[in-house]
């Protein structure tokens, strides 16, 4: 995968003169399917075995991973966002930024 970045002409040139060079870099911009929590079983051996954070605007649930060579190391992320938050659009909106909040920090 490859990203389109302007870059100077030249030194001589204006600083205002780009021309689009194609440059390859790695994209580990996404958020991985090994990063995220999709399974029903995961959820709830987190909810079941794990340890709970209450705070006013949201509950946390945690656990560490099992050890395993099969695993892929590191935190994993699931979201649960009740309709109490709002319509569909508002929770999708509260997933994402929760998401790139978790990937950016992670």
């Amino acid at each position: 995968m490859c990203c389109v970045y302007a870059v100077p002409k030249a030194a001589s040139a204006s600083p205002l003169a780009f021309t689009k060079s194609e440059v390859t870099l790695p994209m580990t911009f996404g958020f991985q399917k090994s990063s995220r929590i999709r399974h029903r079983r995961d959820f709830q051996e987190t909810m079941d075995r794990g340890v709970k954070a209450v705070c006013p605007h949201v509950v946390l649930f945690g656990r560490r991973r099992a050890v395993s060579d099969e695993a892929p190391v590191g935190p994993r992320l699931g979201l649960v966002v009740s309709r109490k938050v709002g319509e569909s659009v508002v929770r999708n909106r509260v997933k994402r930024r929760l998401r790139e909040s978790f990937r950016v920090l992670r």
